[in-house]
């Protein structure tokens, strides 16, 4: 909560927010397409709530802007007022809820799998995760469907071991668990298929899988049994599937009573073509619902800006993402998702091999085949799935090392204590942050950009920073976000081009750059000097000596 009080609201939660009090207050779903709407209906629900003059302050509070450099980034909302702020503030309550649902998520799917003192150990690694409570305090998409989906898991996982009379319950919690992750961020219909193969696997190895449904054994023999043995999996990964479409459907309606199904083109982004298309075209789901996943599907095909180890490129390397993890998880953490993943593969734990390093791995393999080089947004439910496993040196079959209890206790309050250390040298900067190998928070833009280190976040920072250390000089700002520097206090001229097209002349003064645009074009901005100093990580200030010329080639379209 102190994070969600403290930085400004990031690139994407403008327009969650705004759309989020529409879809509670008008039950309209025009306003963001971009995304499904479970998330922006319960941050819009959290503001109307705590900010009941949500309404008639919306309109003065944000304000849609298109961008005409690049029509395929079509409108964006910008934050223009201090009221955008604290409503963006209060939309991030149920998304910190949320977050703290997801750490007992993770300590009971690691309970099941190697008990309560390993279950210890995963909820701290969870808990003191910098780059996790960054995302998690954020009215944003990413974590909240990550969470969902690796609820379904969980589930599933239950689904094993429970006896007959006690398994669909934990079919229908993976279904609704699957759904509301449907219901987030259309990426989890690409993982939908893992949660209903495991929800149809566990049936199967079910040792009561061959039983009636009353417990009792078939009346024919070996037929009957192995009939039961089909239809059982069958019917539960049915039942999970109809249950997640019912929950796109039930969220849809909340916000658009009069929402229809009908298949074929839904009018938006129909100039895709091919066996994709076809396929959304005829999925069960709501028109809106696919007409944002057709506007995905084209979105996705744009070439989008990215950064990595002092190199800017256009597209996507297949080595983004399990670079990025190395570079925003805590050296502590990297060491115990590696010894976890030994463990469990030498002492062949199929349950943790199933359920959770099999699908961590398909979901780092899926990013790694096609995804956008922007942070780890697109592929954080690998690192919450190895936190899971982070535990598993502390089951009974783990490091014999620990085997006994005194060392056992005395290795986990290490590893707390470490963990807890890497948690806290990243306050107030969990977004920006970088483990010690690659330098630290403060070097971080050296290594990644874009929301892996500079999502706008630092802006009241910057305003604080001006205040205090310019002196009256003027200040000139290039920045990545959508928050107007109006909205903080801040009096800056916009930096690269003014009004007329004509570069900004920079006299003594103060320039801020976004991290995000720097690392675009490093070489426009040498007449700068040196970086005198950062804020928060995302922020760099230069003091240019007079007369230096103006910098960059206009405001274009930020990634993402």
């Amino acid at each position: 909560m102190a994070a969600a009080r403290a930085d400004t609201a990031t690139y994407d939660e403008p327009v969650n927010v705004r759309s989020g009090v529409v879809y509670a207050l008008d039950h309209d779903l025009s306003p963001n397409p971009e995304h499904p709407p479970l998330t922006k209906l319960l941050s819009g629900w959290s503001v109307t709530v705590l900010h009941p003059a949500a309404r008639r302050e919306l309109a003065a509070a944000f304000a849609v802007v298109f961008f005409p450099q690049a029509p395929e980034y079509g409108n964006r909302v910008q934050a223009k007022t201090a009221l955008a702020q604290q409503m963006a503030r209060r939309a991030r309550v149920p998304m910190v809820v949320l977050t703290l649902f997801l750490g007992v998520v993770v300590f009971a799917f690691a309970r099941d799998l190697f008990g309560p003192a390993a279950a210890l150990i995963s909820l701290a690694a969870y808990s003191l995760a910098p780059e996790l409570i960054g995302h998690g305090h954020l009215a944003t998409n990413d974590l909240p469907a990550a969470g969902f989906f690796v609820t379904s898991l969980w589930c599933a996982l239950r689904v094993r071991g429970a006896p007959v009379p006690g398994r669909w319950p934990w079919v229908v919690a993976a279904g609704l668990a699957l759904g509301a992750g449907l219901a987030t961020k259309y990426q989890v219909l690409v993982y939908a298929p893992v949660t209903l193969a495991l929800v149809a696997g566990a049936v199967w190895r079910s040792p009561s899988g061959a039983v009636g449904v009353d417990g009792s054994e078939p009346a024919d023999g070996g037929h009957a049994r192995s009939w039961l043995r089909w239809r059982s999996p069958l019917a539960a990964a049915a039942a999970a599937g109809a249950l997640a479409v019912a929950v796109v459907w039930v969220v849809t309606l909340l916000v658009e009573p009069g929402a229809t199904l009908h298949f074929g083109p839904t009018g938006f982004g129909d100039h895709e073509h091919g066996l994709v298309a076809t396929v959304v075209d005829h999925l069960p789901l709501p028109a809106s619902y696919r007409a944002g996943l057709r506007y995905q599907l084209a979105y996705s095909q744009v070439p989008k800006q990215a950064f990595l180890l002092g190199q800017s490129y256009s597209g996507h390397r297949f080595w983004y993402p399990p670079v990025v993890l190395t570079i925003k998880y805590p050296v502590i953490t990297l060491g115990l998702w590696l010894a976890g993943l030994v463990v469990v593969v030498l002492r062949r734990h199929r349950a943790a091999l199933v359920f959770a390093v099999a699908p961590a791995l398909y979901v780092l393999a899926v990013d790694m085949w096609k995804g956008a080089d922007i942070g780890d947004r697109y592929v954080i439910a690998t690192p919450v799935l190895l936190m899971v496993m982070a535990g598993a040196p502390w089951t009974r079959g783990g490091w014999r090392w620990v085997a006994v209890a005194p060392r056992r206790w005395m290795a986990g309050g290490v590893t707390v204590a470490l963990l807890g250390f890497a948690s806290v040298t990243a306050v107030p900067h969990q977004i920006a942050y970088a483990n010690e190998l690659w330098g630290g928070t403060r070097r971080a833009y050296l290594r990644v950009s874009d929301s892996a280190v500079d999502w706008g976040q630092d802006l009241d920072r910057l305003a604080v920073w001006v205040r205090r250390h310019a002196g009256g000089r003027p200040v000139y700002l290039q920045y990545f976000g959508t928050t107007q520097p109006a909205a903080v206090g801040l009096r800056a001229i916009p930096f690269g081009f003014d009004r007329t097209g004509g570069l900004v002349p920079v006299p003594q003064g103060v320039v801020a750059v976004s991290v995000t645009w720097y690392n675009q074009d490093r070489g426009a901005y040498v007449d700068l000097g040196p970086v005198r100093h950062t804020i928060g990580g995302s922020i760099l200030i230069f003091e240019p000596p007079p007369g230096a010329p103006g910098v960059g080639s206009g405001v274009t379209p930020p990634p993402g």
